[in-house]
């Protein structure tokens, strides 16, 4: 700033003196002083009106805008943090510095201009330097879409959306900043450095506000999810108590009893007839209670909810000899490999560099995760295997009933059985999914508010409109804008390919090379018509294609019932064989050569991608059914005892109670990663090591949240199941 004319007299200079004609010439150096305060404003802003405005962040863009204007109390306020910024006023400078500009990295993806909301509501909490701050600031976020071609594509959903966060005094909500917004970046201005460096033009397309309010609390779907896990935790609670203070002591009571009567030589039968006859058997009062105590209906209820009791069932280790024991370690495993995909799937609406991470994704050992697709496969091999052995498992009841029916009658009996499949199905999968539809509801509502990121996975939007989609298990059909929780795509599939099963499975008592033939044509089906997708459009699997097929190739069950198939004959195979490999050793070993290139071709056969679309058709039709034919040798090698090492890894004890777990875990996993990311501030960089930390987190965090999950709901929903079917005399 100049110094003020009258300094170049000394302060003792009479009136006269300075009224003389010097006043003539103070009058425009006090315009000239004027002129330049507001230079010195701009020196935060560029330059002044009639010029095209030349800023370094959106933010002072904006105190050039209200500098210019001042109709109102959002331009006056904003006026007073400009004054306030150039007396160095720390309150001031931090709405100032909370704001967001361009950062670096745009060229790889990083379109996240987001400030500090932290910072932001700081200046609300504390004295700034001693002082408090006139104004009550809230953080705006603005989303604009950008025209640069310089920018690398990877086909990703909204990645040429920009997120600016703004921290801005209270009086300036989302309606007063829009405009101002529109008239600093639309009709093709570049006032930012950046813009005008890498020609970019801005569109703004939204402006909301960072805050909750809290009125979602007393929405009707916030109260009746709330009240649903109110109740289910009100169970529990009450079945441990029961379970501690009544079932458990009585089962002692009974353990000692038998230990006395082990101890008195005497045999259970004598034991009772002794008591019924009130002769002369020497029982405390406790002891006479344990024997005579029936447990209550309510009783019941309250052990299908005991946290004790479901812990020590699903943390046994023990399974019935007659089980299949690998299943347990692929079950883990597999999880384990979705995990770690989702850790990198569910990064692409927060990370700033998107380009490398694609890039990254290109060499021989991260093929894990770019055919990550392969890990949902496994799931679907697993399921088809324990439905045909299961049932076959349990052929010989059905043919002893059906043995000497007329056709008509096992007609009737066979349907029955189908939809009392299906039912049973149903009842056991949906309590717990839909309550997780509801809580990813409730929990995307709140971040919508709360969170300066904007998602593809809206489901506070979609969840509300088409929830009854997931509750009939059709939502795979529909595309994923219209999908409530992306990630049960799945589940929709593995419901519908039970359904096709069970239809297969009882048609297989009676009609079995039909049978066998129908799951044939089904198999080679699917390869063909997923092959001519891929080709149709030119679809080479690499990992950001996979992005951007998920509705056709990824989703729909016609491209995915492959595995399922070769599941289902495996499950077959092993009943038949009876643990029995009619086998060389030389053949074994071929087997499993084998076995072993069908899983290593279609993990690692695509490494650099650099195919036609025509072997790449070839290559996405077969490599699912070729994944599951590699799976199916390793399971019959296992249950014939030529599995080796392998065999000894998948059927490690410890994997069972982690096996129990996975359908929770799979539920919870995207919205755990979601709502982490969600409820940050900043974006996130794609690195192998803080990757690999992020997914061993993930791990602990699902599978915990999973263990209460399946406390609450899965549990208690198995146990009332068995409960309600068993017979009357049990």
């Amino acid at each position: 700033m100049l110094p003020a004319p009258s300094s170049e007299r000394g302060p003792d200079s009479s009136p006269d003196e300075r009224a003389g004609p010097s006043a003539v010439v103070a009058l425009p150096l006090a315009v000239m002083e004027l002129l330049c305060t507001v230079l010195a404003v701009a020196g935060v802003l560029g330059t002044v009106a009639g010029a095209d405005l030349q800023i370094n962040s959106p933010f002072e863009g904006l105190l050039q805008l209200a500098a210019e204007k001042n109709d109102s109390l959002c331009h006056g306020h904003l006026g007073l943090v400009q004054n306030a910024m150039l007396n160095k006023e720390m309150w001031a400078l931090k709405i100032f510095d909370s704001s967001g500009q361009p950062t670096p990295g745009f060229i790889f993806g990083n379109n996240f201009w987001l400030g500090s909301l932290t910072e932001c509501e700081d200046v609300n909490l504390k004295l700034q330097a001693g002082v408090a701050s006139p104004l009550k600031t809230h953080f705006i976020v603005a989303n604009f879409r950008h025209n640069a071609t310089i920018q690398e594509l990877t086909g990703l959903q909204n990645e040429d959306l920009v997120t600016l966060g703004l921290c801005l005094p209270r009086s300036c909500g989302p309606e007063t900043v829009r405009p101002m917004l529109a008239a600093l970046f639309d009709g093709g201005a570049q006032p930012l450095a950046l813009q005008r460096k890498m020609d970019l033009s801005l569109r703004l397309t939204n402006v909301r506000g960072v805050e909750d309010n809290s009125d979602w609390l007393l929405s009707f779907k916030f109260i009746t999810v709330m009240s649903i896990l109110g109740l289910a935790l009100a169970l529990c609670v009450a079945g441990w108590i029961y379970d501690q203070t009544v079932w458990q002591p009585l089962q002692n009571e009974r353990k000692l009893l038998a230990n006395k009567k082990a101890n008195n030589n005497e045999g259970v039968e004598q034991f009772h007839l002794l008591v019924e006859e009130n002769q002369a058997c020497k029982l405390t009062m406790s002891e006479s209670r344990a024997l005579h105590y029936r447990q209550s209906w309510f009783g019941k209820l309250l052990m299908c909810f005991s946290v004790s009791a479901n812990t020590r069932a699903l943390m046994n280790p023990i399974i019935s000899s007659d089980s299949v024991k690998c299943i347990h370690g692929l079950r883990f495993l597999g999880m384990g490999w979705i995990i770690m995909v989702h850790t990198v799937f569910y990064l692409a609406d927060y990370a700033d560099n998107r380009v490398q991470a694609f890039r990254m994704a290109e060499g021989f050992a991260v093929q894990v995760v770019a055919n990550s697709t392969l890990s949902v496969d496994t799931f679907f091999f697993i399921s088809g295997f324990l439905v045909a052995y299961l049932y076959y498992k349990g052929e010989q009841k059905t043919r002893a009933l059906e043995k000497g029916m007329p056709a008509r009658a096992k007609l009737i009996l066979n349907t029955k059985r189908f939809f009392l499949m299906v039912a049973k199905r149903f009842i056991r999968l949906t309590p717990v999914y839909m309550m997780m539809v509801g809580i990813l509801d409730v929990n995307q509502t709140k971040y919508s508010r709360t969170s300066v990121f904007n998602t593809t996975e809206t489901a506070h939007n979609t969840c509300s409109k088409f929830w009854w989609r997931n509750l009939l298990y059709i939502n795979n059909v529909y595309s994923r804008d219209e999908m409530c929780m992306t990630w049960s795509w799945y589940i929709a599939n593995d419901m519908q390919f039970f359904v096709i099963g069970s239809f297969l499975l009882l048609l297989s008592t009676s009609f079995r090379k039909t049978t066998f033939a129908i799951g044939s044509m089904l198999t080679v089906a699917s390869c063909v018509i997923t092959a001519f997708i891929s080709w149709s459009y030119n679809y080479v699997p690499t990992l950001s294609q996979q992005y951007n097929m998920l509705n056709v190739l990824y989703d729909p069950p016609w491209t995915r019932i492959g595995p399922y198939m070769v599941g289902m004959i495996t499950g077959y195979y092993v009943i038949k064989i009876k643990g029995h490999l009619p086998l060389r050793t030389s053949q074994v070993a071929c087997c499993w050569l084998l076995g072993s290139m069908c899983n290593v071709a279609v993990l690692f056969g695509l490494t650099e991608r650099e195919i036609s679309p025509e072997l790449g058709a070839v290559y996405v039709g077969l490599s699912r059914t070729v994944w599951g034919v590699g799976l199916a040798w390793i399971v019959i090698a296992c249950v014939t005892k030529h599995g080796g090492v392998v065999a000894k890894v998948l059927e490690f004890p410890g994997w069972v109670p982690m096996s129990r777990l996975t359908y929770c875990a799979y539920l919870l996993n995207p919205f755990l990663m979601n709502s982490v990311s969600l409820g940050s501030e900043h974006a996130q960089h794609v690195d192998f090591l803080p990757l690999a930390t992020a997914f061993f987190g993930n791990m602990g965090m699902c599978y915990f949240c999973a263990y209460v999950l399946t406390l609450l709901f899965e549990s208690p929903n198995v146990l009332l199941m068995r409960w309600a079917t068993e017979p009357k005399s049990s």
